[in-house]
């Protein structure tokens, strides 16, 4: 099944990109996971995800699980193909939790064996930790983050972090002193960012965390950091501490499931281009840049992007299957295959080292859809058959750079991500038509000849009702003057779909 929808004069990465520059965003949603035990499932296939980023910026990877009487197989799979270096490394973590003994020294010699290796992942989260403190840093009083810790918070911390904190020290120039240590801590000292992570790790652990500091971006920014430290805590709890896994840890094994080929696309023209044309193929009004920016206010063109001045322009994009399709692709098509000769549970739970886009959430929901039982069908446990696709959460991010696999099932099209992108674009010009006609209603309205106040006064002080210039039915029965203006302001607004709520400033 193509990816294109039937807008076939723009491509469907070219609809992509279009709505990564209006609505690059469409709202991130945490997957509510009430099962304890799948819970911590999914933070333990997270966190060997995240381990297991090595490469440049903006990489990412996905991980899986098949739990066999042969042991357990953990698969894996990022947006391009490993090097020798990338799989000797995951080979090398693997030994480590295969010949783990104790708790804290298996915590220890994962972070040591991580941290020189994650160093771009590390640098990435570090820098955004950095820009979060920084900000709020300028905007505060006396330089300084304002935070109120409670009584909770500071047993918590005391506890968990006993050697961090001197017992003289208050919570305020605890936590202020983590803020300095991370804008001036050195990478290359590897002991130091061990303690940052786990600092930030309890930090961010702590119930009344958003209580204690006030600001959700920093504290994102602080959990984000301290991930490191909880994957490599709950890699070592799990592998010693889970009777199923510790008894079979010298079976586990580590497989890459190699990505297929990045597509090189050329999108032609920039957004209003692009949106014009989308306009053009399905027989609507074309809009101008005024008005696009007028109705997304955030809509700002990447730079470097081609000027609207030049409708020749292109620029190439590297399109690549997101690593977390590849490994559901896999999963599907081999658990299909078993099920010729036994029974397997179609729930595939997929870690991630990035939240899911929503293009892939969108392909995911299909995927369901084409696997899902019958409502009427007799099958016992019905819900086992279905196909479940379990992520920890939704970015509800759109890049451009997007490619959907090459396996789709010919069911439920309207709801592959091609149909909805359309679908999407569609929404954003009726939106930018609706606000014109608003708009125009409004002008039209503003220049009609109306009677003066005084003219006003003196029909509102009729004492039958009165119709005034074909507006509508506006009751005065010597009703006072401001509950008359009040009538007449209420029809002008009526008349554009409108109510008093919808005005601003």
């Amino acid at each position: 099944m193509s990816e294109t929808a039937s807008t076939s004069d723009v491509s469907f990465t070219e609809q992509l990109y279009l709505l990564s520059t209006v609505v690059p965003f469409q709202g991130r949603r945490v997957n509510r996971i009430t099962q304890r035990w799948l819970l911590g499932r999914m933070r333990l296939l997270d966190g060997i995800a995240l381990l297991l980023c090595t490469g440049v910026k903006r990489e990412a990877v996905a991980v899986t699980y098949e739990s066999t009487g042969a042991g357990i197989k953990l698969f894996y799979c990022k947006n391009r193909p490993c090097d020798a270096t990338e799989k000797s490394y995951a080979a090398g973590l693997l030994e480590i939790v295969k010949n783990a003994v104790l708790y804290e020294n298996c915590v220890v010699s994962i972070m040591d064996y991580i941290i020189p290796e994650c160093q771009s992942k590390i640098k990435s989260r570090l820098g955004k930790l950095v820009k979060e403190v920084s900000k709020l840093q300028k905007s505060s009083p006396g330089g300084k983050i304002s935070v109120s810790p409670s009584a909770n918070f500071d047993k918590h911390i005391r506890v968990t972090l006993a050697n961090s904190v001197p017992s003289d020290m208050s919570m305020e120039s605890f936590l202020q002193v983590v803020m300095d240590f991370a804008e001036k801590l050195p990478l290359d000292n590897f002991g130091l960012v061990g303690d940052l992570m786990e600092m930030t790790y309890f930090i961010g652990l702590a119930r009344d965390i958003h209580t204690v500091i006030p600001h959700p971006a920093l504290v994102w920014r602080l959990k984000k950091f301290g991930e490191f430290f909880g994957a490599a805590k709950n890699i070592a709890w799990i592998t010693l501490f889970d009777r199923e896994v510790s008894a079979r840890k010298k079976l586990i094994t580590l497989t890459e499931i190699c990505p297929a080929p990045p597509v090189t696309e050329t999108i032609t023209g920039d957004s209003i281009q692009i949106l014009n044309r989308f306009a053009e193929s399905i027989g609507t009004e074309p809009v101008t840049l005024e008005a696009l920016k007028t109705a997304y206010d955030d809509f700002q063109a990447p730079p470097g992007l081609p000027i609207e001045a030049n409708p020749e322009a292109f620029k190439e994009i590297e399109c690549s299957v997101h690593c977390e399709l590849t490994l559901l692709v896999f999963m599907v098509q081999r658990r299909l295959e078993t099920r010729k000769k036994q029974y397997v549970s179609m729930t595939i739970e997929l870690g991630t080292s990035k939240s899911t886009c929503w293009t892939c959430q969108a392909y995911m929901n299909h995927l369901e859809s084409c696997y899902a039982t019958p409502i009427n069908c007799d099958i016992p446990h019905k819900s086992l058959h279905d196909l479940h696709c379990v992520v920890s959460d939704y970015s509800g991010k759109i890049t451009a750079d997007w490619r959907m696999p090459t396996y789709c099932p010919e069911k439920n099209n309207w709801l592959l991500p091609g149909a909805l992108v359309s679908i999407k674009i569609q929404h954003i010009l009726a939106h930018i038509h609706e606000l014109q006609q608003c708009d125009s209603e409004w002008e039209l309205c503003s220049n009609e000849a109306l009677p003066d106040g005084d003219d006003y006064m003196e029909m509102a002080s009729d004492s039958d009702s009165t119709t005034i210039i074909g507006m509508g039915d506006i009751v005065t029965n010597g009703s006072s003057d401001d509950e008359f203006l009040k009538q007449i302001s209420g029809l002008f607004l009526s008349g554009m779909g409108l109510n008093r709520s919808d005005l601003r400033g």
